[in-house]
């Protein structure tokens, strides 16, 4: 059985820094109100289509 290819990656556009545990969860929160940075990614999922080889008409 042959599985197609796919390149993934995860590309990060945002930071949120300089929040707390607390700031960053809903609710009753025991992280002793610790430093909490958020990073925030979206994933760019590419089939890797084979390379055409000479004389192959699309």
């Amino acid at each position: 059985m042959e599985y197609a290819s796919f390149s993934v990656c995860a590309i990060r556009y945002a930071r949120r820094s300089g929040r707390t545990s607390a700031g960053n969860h809903r609710g009753n929160v025991d992280f002793h109100d610790a430093a909490c940075d958020l990073d925030y990614y979206i994933r760019l999922v590419r089939h890797a289509m084979p390379a055409k080889a000479a004389g192959d008409v699309a």
